[in-house]
């Protein structure tokens, strides 16, 4: 019997592999008729792979930090990142530069009744995140093949379906725009752009980087740290529960003087705190998360001792790290993560 949870043991795009990461589900062809639409090649050509870059560290549009405050470094937004990889992954020991881009080629029916769960924070085909992120890719290359796919996706999507129904072929595709079946060969940019045009669209079930940066704008958060860590809370809570923890704090919020200093700081704690106790109370939350709020609080906060599920503290930093200064130390599920910059 498949473990629809599990990864993958053999090749991506092997003769295992696609049985496997439909876990049962059956694939037939799209139903959309209007393929290619008028203006694009027909047939269609195949994408120009070569003429693309290797997906990398700093994979990601060079303007994402729109929040208050400095704009965060690339090496920023990559410990960021980092950080919610490692949580997102449970990896085991590691020293050196992360990883995370892989995740843009990631694709599976998990069994959680969502369909395809994929990319770097599981849209799901059986959900709105997913047709957004077509969309947003018509927007920049409607001659993209996955294009092909968004009536099927959203026709999935409006049904809540758990059913794989017209995506023959769409996995294959994600692994060609993506990166490759490692995740670091060729990735189209227009594919990285539309990725995080979506996650930036605030007011959206899937905008969770905006709603961070939307967050750090109302509230006058300029620290990498407080930036990231709303990232993190509503890409693993959802964006109502961030935007909750955020509107049910007493502490006040730094003013403009005050921003970047230690008013931020002692309002991040108080949310810091505030979450490490929805994770407790809250049992929609998944086991483990407390070590991913305790890696945040110990960088803010080193002489935290509070450990994780596997009796580690959260970090370990000896002074403050607000600006997310590489390396960072970590702990988490038991690992010890240390998360070195990439190559510029």
């Amino acid at each position: 019997m498949i473990d629809c949870l599990a990864s993958y043991n053999g090749t991506v795009l092997d003769a295992g592999w696609l049985p496997y990461i439909t876990c049962g589900e059956a694939l037939t062809p799209s139903a959309n008729k209007n393929w290619p639409p008028s203006g694009c090649p027909n047939p269609p050509l195949p994408p120009n792979v070569t003429a693309w870059p290797k997906a990398n560290a700093l994979s990601f549009p060079a303007k994402l930090d729109t929040g208050y405050g400095p704009v965060m470094t690339k090496e920023q937004l990559y410990a960021v990142l980092s950080m919610v990889w490692v949580a997102e992954n449970s990896v085991a020991d590691l020293d050196g530069v992360v990883p995370w881009y892989t995740a843009y080629p990631y694709i599976q029916n998990i069994g959680d009744g969502r369909g395809y769960t994929t990319n770097i924070v599981g849209f799901c085909s059986g959900t709105g995140d997913l047709p957004d992120m077509l969309a947003n890719l018509q927007k920049i290359e409607p001659c993209n093949p996955l294009v092909k796919y968004l009536p099927d996706v959203a026709a999935l999507s409006a049904a809540d379906s758990p059913h794989l129904t017209g995506l023959k072929g769409f996995a294959e595709l994600v692994v060609q725009q993506g990166g490759g079946p490692n995740g670091n060969g060729p990735i189209n940019p227009n594919y990285i752009q539309a990725t995080w045009d979506t996650l930036q669209k605030d007011g959206t079930d899937s905008g969770y980087w905006g709603t961070a940066m939307a967050i750090s704008k109302k509230y006058r958060l300029s620290l990498p740290i407080s930036k990231g860590q709303m990232y993190d809370i509503a890409l693993n809570a959802g964006i109502d529960a961030v935007k909750g923890l955020v509107a049910n704090l007493t502490v006040k919020a730094p003013a403009k003087w005050e921003s970047g200093g230690e008013r931020e700081v002692h309002w991040l704690l108080a949310l810091q705190r505030s979450w490490v106790n929805y994770i407790a109370t809250t049992p929609s939350i998944d086991d483990g998360q407390l070590d991913r709020a305790l890696m945040w609080q110990h960088l803010v906060d080193p002489r935290n001792q509070t450990l994780n599920s596997k009796g580690q503290v959260g970090a370990n930093n000896k002074q403050r790290n607000l600006q997310l200064k590489l390396p960072i130390s970590v702990n988490c599920y038991g690992h010890v993560i240390n998360i070195r910059a990439p190559k510029a």
